[in-house]
């Protein structure tokens, strides 16, 4: 290791830059304390080495300074040292380490305690030693932006460094890379803290008191929560808001339209996250932001490379605004901001690619049985041939599992007309409207389709049902008598469990809501008998609400209770939360 210089005339002479190195950059005006990451540092006292690493803009540098801060106030000699490329070279590296040394040496005799610096030393590994070890009063050392540091020779000395400190020295790194030292033993001893991203994000609370405290934004508790949401809590992407919102007359509509592709956020992304990775990485981010969460294989499959592995590592390494989404670290996602604003930058640079892309990710997804993920790539690739065959084959399934809304939005998206062809997602696509209070345009759906002109049994009770629940939902309960004339159509013994249950349930919630409480019991008992066959479904759900609906309008209040407590709440189905008012 060289010789670390001991005494102020021992130092090369600095650059004119130098001194900003040297010196803690300025606290910016709306500073928000991080009370409850200064006590985790107090909690700590053991801790020789606070890593600080985080994604850009997440405020390691204002934690960094304010840590500076409170250990002045404290009693401990601090010193800053900001690092550059430059510093990989190790003279330099040496140099500016020693001038932090003889500014913490200067600090001390302004106290009137002088900081003794052994002369004896038969290494330069214990001039080092001598150095720290013979300071007589607690100090911090802080480096900050440790990303630059990569030359092995310079890790070397930062790692005997921490090694040589003893109780209360402390060495602070701030980075946006996790640092390339050796920190297992240090964690075994209780002698490293770590704070990552995730501790450095602004809770709830802390975004509150930053916009309205600190900024003085005439926000209401959904304003502040909506943006808590987008951002994150990042720091970088609350306060890039907040200078937005002061010339906003309608913060409201900003914060509902607010993403990654705003020009504050965009410019700021760009310059100081996307710009500072090589050619081949941006590429392959670009690429990637086309998935909601991803992992080698589905970026190998959509991006055609086979080295997708060591580029995600490459990307979890420089802290990119990507985290990991399981243990393993197998799944990852982009920063919501941060994904909105690369997949506007893939439109604006290579739109023509982006349908290819969706096309190659929603194939990955049906290699992989996952038919969620794969229907929306294929919608965003405009295949709706292969949206319309993954539908046809999974539509019934997720419908069973309740993703109504999910269904909803894709058959939305591919229009009432493309459906014409599948009576089956026709159905479907009626039922998820219903589930989701938009009975008048299922009701409109039907007379529109016409499935009743169908000529198969199954057809036509399909239309009776949603016919029958679309007419239950818009309150023209009176318009279902003539769909019932015909008593047969409740004996057909070819159509499927499920269908038989619904019909039966429909005709029970017919017969309750016009006071023949006895017929409908008989019915809902049949139709749980039919049900009972195919699972938990929606159907059970339904069944068993008009049965508690039953007992609640016929006094038993006790078996109400119970029956209603074991199917309905505050997020279920709306046709379940919708049948009250009309039986009371």
């Amino acid at each position: 290791m060289p010789a670390l210089p001991l005494n102020s005339q021992d130092l090369p002479t600095l650059s004119r830059s130098a001194p900003t190195k040297l010196t803690p950059p300025a606290m910016g005006a709306p500073f928000l304390a991080r009370e409850r990451l200064l006590e985790r540092v107090r909690q700590s006292p053991s801790a020789k080495l606070i890593c600080v690493q985080a994604p850009a803009g997440f405020g390691k540098t204002t934690l960094l300074r304010h840590l500076h801060d409170v250990a002045k106030t404290e009693g401990w000699t601090v010193a800053w040292l900001t690092l550059d490329a430059n510093d990989n070279d190790l003279d330099r590296f040496m140099t500016c380490l020693g001038e932090a040394f003889a500014r913490l040496r200067r600090v001390a005799a302004g106290t009137g305690r002088e900081l003794r610096i052994s002369r004896r030393r038969e290494s330069e590994e214990f001039e080092l030693a001598s150095a720290i070890a013979a300071t007589p009063m607690p100090f911090m050392l802080v480096l900050d932006e440790f990303e630059h540091l990569h030359n092995p020779a310079v890790l070397s000395v930062v790692q005997q460094m921490v090694e040589l400190f003893g109780p209360q020295q402390r060495l602070v790194i701030g980075s946006r890379e996790q640092p390339a030292l050796a920190l297992a033993r240090l964690r075994a001893r209780q002698q490293l803290l770590d704070i990552d991203a995730a501790q450095l994000r602004f809770s709830a609370v802390e975004t509150e008191q930053f916009l309205c405290g600190k900024r003085h934004l005439a926000l209401d508790a959904q304003d502040v929560e909506r943006l808590y949401e987008l951002t994150g809590g990042w720091a970088a992407a609350l306060w890039l808001s907040s200078l937005a919102l002061e010339s906003n007359d309608n913060p409201k509509r900003f914060i509902r339209t607010f993403s990654g592709t705003h020009t504050v956020v965009a410019s700021y992304l760009a310059e100081d996250v996307l710009s500072h990775q090589p050619p081949e990485l941006q590429e392959f981010i670009l690429q990637t932001s086309i998935l909601h969460k991803f992992c080698a294989d589905s970026c190998n499959a959509v991006t055609g490379r086979h080295d997708s592995a060591r580029l995600i590592a490459e990307i979890e390494r420089s802290n990119m605004l990507v985290s990991a989404l399981d243990d393993e670290h197998t799944w990852f996602g982009y920063h919501p901001l941060f994904a909105g604003f690369l997949r506007n930058q893939l439109e604006r640079q290579h739109g023509q690619l982006v349908p290819e892309l969706h096309r190659r990710a929603a194939q990955w997804y049906v290699s992989q049985r996952r038919p969620t993920p794969a229907i929306d790539h294929a919608l965003a690739a405009g295949d709706e041939g292969l949206a319309l065959h993954l539908l046809e084959q999974h539509a019934e399934a997720l419908f069973l599992q309740g993703r109504v809304r999910l269904l909803a939005r894709w058959f939305d998206a591919l229009g009432a007309a493309k459906l014409a062809q599948h009576p089956k997602l026709m159905s479907v696509y009626t039922w998820s409207l219903i589930h989701i209070n938009r009975s008048a345009e299922a009701l409109g759906l039907l007379e529109a389709f016409n499935l009743q002109a169908e000529a198969s049994p199954l057809s036509q009770s399909t239309y009776l049902v949603l016919k029958t629940f679309s007419l239950f939902m818009l309150d023209r309960i009176g318009q279902t008598a003539p769909l019932w004339d015909d008593p047969a159509v409740l004996d057909n013994t070819g159509q499927p469990p499920l269908l038989r249950s619904m019909l039966m349930i429909a005709s029970a919630y017919y017969h309750a809501v016009g006071g023949r409480y006895q017929q409908a019991r008989l019915l809902l008992d049949k139709a749980t008998r039919e049900h009972g066959a195919v699972g938990p479904l929606f159907s059970v759900a339904v069944a068993g609400y008009l049965h508690g609906m039953l007992d609640l309008v016929q006094g038993q209040l006790r078996a109400a209770g119970a029956r209603l407590r074991a199917v309905i709440g505050d997020d279920g189905p709306v046709i379940v939360r919708s049948v009250a008012p009309r039986m009371r």
